[in-house]
């Protein structure tokens, strides 16, 4: 990697312990996709006019542009503060879990799964109201 600025995002992923994939092995023009939580995220030394095209490509995106956001961005991923929690991964992997049910039976079978991601939903807005509260 030769540019230093993904190189301090790419170190913040790896201390904060979250999956991602390079932009070679995913999407060819952006630099990061976070596996887990389905966001992708790109990274600039300075503003350039193929920004706002590269974020147009695909939805759930970062951009991060210049050294100091960089930096800002790997503080508040490594503190765990915008990093998913388990109530939220369990959420997604019910939903994807849903989504490819198909055939006889699913139906309800979706049904069932809805009403558990509605609780989890519920629960997990409570814990973060909750944790806004100690701050």
């Amino acid at each position: 990697m030769d540019d230093p600025v993904e190189a301090i995002v790419e170190a913040g992923l790896k201390s904060a312990g979250i999956r991602y994939e390079r932009h070679d092995t995913t999407h060819p023009n952006l630099d990061f996709y976070l596996t887990d939580l389905e966001i992708w995220v790109e990274v600039k030394q300075f503003h350039s006019t193929r920004t706002a095209d590269q974020m147009a490509r695909v939805n759930n995106i970062i951009a991060i542009v210049g050294r100091p956001a960089a930096k800002a961005f790997v503080k508040m991923i490594t503190k765990g503060e915008c990093v998913m929690t388990e109530l939220e991964r369990l959420e997604l992997v019910l939903r994807r879990l849903r989504d490819s049910m198909t055939g006889i039976g699913a139906m309800s079978k979706r049904s069932l799964l809805d009403d558990i991601v509605r609780e989890l939903t519920t629960e997990n807005n409570k814990v973060q109201a909750e944790k806004i509260g100690q701050k």
